[in-house]
């Protein structure tokens, strides 16, 4: 009995700090009672939902815009500059060792449930969808939203702060060979940024570094697809489902029963 109750005690605690498996690798979830996240974050700290190990961390947002409840999200993303897999050989620019915007969303996919994108890759994402308690939000490129009695061509659109984008060179915008890394204008931080830069190059050539953070919203954009909506201060942390807690619950009691038999 005394070992049932020290189990039980194991698997709630796992809903707490945790880790789980989806897709590759192990990534470290901690969060805490599904009741959090009501506050709107103002720094890393407030986030509960975080993914990957090691000493850097960043954040990624997703804003809805869809009216529908709370409608911006934010995940968090520990990871190792040391880690061989963040080693991106950038040719006559050298090595960036940091993860790329694509591998920091990847991981986050990977990691919640509730939590569906694609499109992650080379450029920008079509569409996302995130279910959170009994509302499923759900954006896609393309959308023709009626406003003001006029059919408008909305899109996400990518905010950056903190760390390295590659940027085109403006006498030839459309022409990819010719862009090269840049620091990116707006800080990194901790606390919840109020400078942002547009990403000119999407996911894949955006590197991360400590502190950085990445927001998508989903907006009307303008003749130079810069986004008319600016990111929100009012962010809420996304929680992870209640379920995992349950099945690393009812793993704890599995592992009981066979020590019993034994």
């Amino acid at each position: 009995m005394k070992k049932f109750f020290t189990l039980t005690a194991i698997a709630l605690a796992a809903c707490v700090s945790f880790n789980v498996t989806r897709g590759e690798g192990v990534q470290s979830i901690y969060t805490t009672s599904s009741a959090a996240g009501n506050t709107p974050i103002s720094s890393f700290e407030d986030i509960l939902f975080w993914v990957g190990e090691g000493p850097c961390q960043s954040a990624m947002v997703i804003d809805f815009q869809d009216g529908n409840g709370r409608q911006t999200f934010v995940w968090g993303f520990r990871w190792d500059p040391e880690d061989p897999l963040y080693a991106h050989d950038c040719g006559v620019f050298g090595t960036i060792n940091a993860p790329t915007g694509a591998q920091m969303m990847q991981a986050i996919v990977n990691a919640c449930n509730d939590l569906n994108i694609l499109g992650i890759g080379p450029g920008f994402i079509t569409r996302v969808t995130y279910t959170e308690e009994e509302i499923t939000h759900d954006r896609r490129k393309g959308e023709w939203i009626l406003v003001d009695g006029e059919r408008d061509y909305y899109d996400w659109r990518y905010y950056i702060a903190g760390g390295i984008h590659f940027v085109y060179d403006q006498n030839d915008p459309f022409n990819a060979s010719l862009a090269y890394p840049e620091d990116v204008e707006a800080k990194g931080g901790e606390s919840l940024r109020s400078e942002w830069t547009v990403s000119e190059s999407g996911l894949q050539t955006r590197y991360l570094e400590d502190g950085s953070w990445d927001y998508w919203v989903f907006t009307l954009a303008d003749g130079n697809y810069v986004p008319l909506t600016v990111p929100s201060n009012i962010i809420y942390a996304a929680v992870p489902e209640p379920t995992t807690c349950a099945l690393m619950f009812a793993g704890g009691l599995v592992l009981f029963a066979l020590r019993r038999k034994v």
